[in-house]
């Protein structure tokens, strides 16, 4: 990637507010770029949910630390596949138990977004000149413990995500990494969180490719759950429309990806619908599809080299 300004490098560390079309666009606390370290769960949209849904004037914003209780129970509600009175003891038991070690797991990164922050500020006050995006992404990396937090954090995940076989002893090769912004969707009305979205730097399955060469990372929906009491108003698409479109401006990338179960047809249908096309299966038990979206632009792009290889090799 192309060298960054400065101002740039810091809009990677500290990715601010997420936007949306025909959404109110609201400043929110910044996230720390950071990468996935929510649990291999099915946590993607549904749309299957037969809960008759509640009016709502949708606002979306960037995730709070003050969010996490409530997206932790969406988390777990998503990854349980039933809430409220359908719930049996055993499923209580598991939601309590998952809600807890999804909320250690999102505190944890705003651990880790915290002394981002700090960095950030003490460079600003401390350096009187322009640095180099290198070094200021070498002194964020240096700054108290915030490597050796990052690596605590990265451990807790199970997903694919670029840290998993980093030397965190060496600053990443560019803010790249660092990449990561979450999303939380809000009826503006009462104040209730409806949805939540995470995208993250993760590595793809092997078999993905662009312009003839392996892809080693790429901007991935890391999770996407929405309140089953508000389904079928949008809000999953909202979410999706404002993740691929904040991934476009904010980080330069013209294709997003995500993960979702086979047997999720409904979910695997919206994805289609906004344009995402299935590229493999993926998963330990080659259950999950892989899908992308690329942008227009690029897709013509790849079908006209396609087309140049044909007929060369013709």
């Amino acid at each position: 990637m192309a060298a960054k300004t400065l101002i740039h490098l810091l809009t990677y560390i500290l990715s601010i507010t997420a936007f949306t079309d025909a959404l109110t666009v609201t400043s929110g606390d910044r996230s720390f770029g950071l990468n996935n370290f929510i649990p291999d769960i099915k946590t993607e949209a549904d749309p299957s949910s037969l809960t008759q849904a509640k009016p709502i004037s949708l606002r979306i914003r960037s995730t709070r630390e003050d969010d996490v209780g409530e997206i932790s129970t969406l988390l777990a509600t998503a990854s349980i596949g039933a809430d409220g009175p359908s719930l049996n003891w055993k499923q209580r038991i598991d939601m309590l138990r998952v809600k807890r070690f999804l909320q250690s797991l999102l505190e944890q990164r705003f651990h880790v977004l915290r002394i981002g922050r700090e960095a950030a500020t003490a460079i600003d006050q401390n350096t009187e000149c322009v640095i180099s995006d290198a070094d200021r992404l070498r002194l964020v990396w240096e700054h108290a413990n915030f490597a050796v937090q990052l690596e605590k954090a990265s451990k807790m995940s199970s997903e694919p995500h670029v840290w998993k076989q980093h030397n965190f002893a060496l600053c990443p090769p560019d803010a790249v990494h660092l990449q990561h912004i979450m999303m939380t969707a809000m009826d503006s009305t009462t104040g209730t969180i409806v949805g939540f979205c995470e995208v993250a730097m993760m590595t793809p399955p092997d078999s993905v490719e662009k312009d003839n060469n392996k892809v080693t990372r790429l901007p991935t929906i890391a999770n996407l759950v929405t309140n089953t009491q508000y389904r079928r108003q949008g809000i999953a698409t909202s979410l999706l429309k404002s993740a691929t479109r904040f991934v476009r401006d904010r980080w330069e990338s013209d294709e997003i990806g995500l993960y979702v179960y086979k047997d999720n047809q409904r979910a695997a249908s919206l994805y289609q619908k906004l344009g995402f096309e299935a590229v493999c299966s993926a998963g330990d038990k080659n259950d999950k599809l892989f899908m992308s979206l690329r942008s227009t632009a690029k897709r013509k792009e790849t079908t006209e080299k396609v087309k140049e290889r044909e007929l060369v090799l013709s």
